[in-house]
């Protein structure tokens, strides 16, 4: 599994699906989607809800290897 990234170091590419760790003790599946405050904070997009507390991402980990159909 990956290390967490701190968001101020280092963001995920823009519409990339990664793990997000919000504020309030949250992990998500969500994906930067777009600047707000002037730029100065990322708005992350997940399902139907926009997370703007997002303290830390890391990729997705590889889904599993599913046996070959027979």
């Amino acid at each position: 599994m990956s290390e967490w990234i701190r968001v101020e170091d280092r963001l995920p590419e823009e519409d990339e699906d990664v793990l997000a760790y919000i504020q309030d003790g949250y992990i998500k599946v969500a994906c930067p989607f777009y600047q707000i405050d002037g730029g100065k904070r990322w708005a992350w997009f997940g399902g139907d809800y926009m997370y703007e507390n997002v303290t830390h991402w890391q990729p997705l980990p590889d889904p599993p290897e599913l046996p070959a159909d027979e």
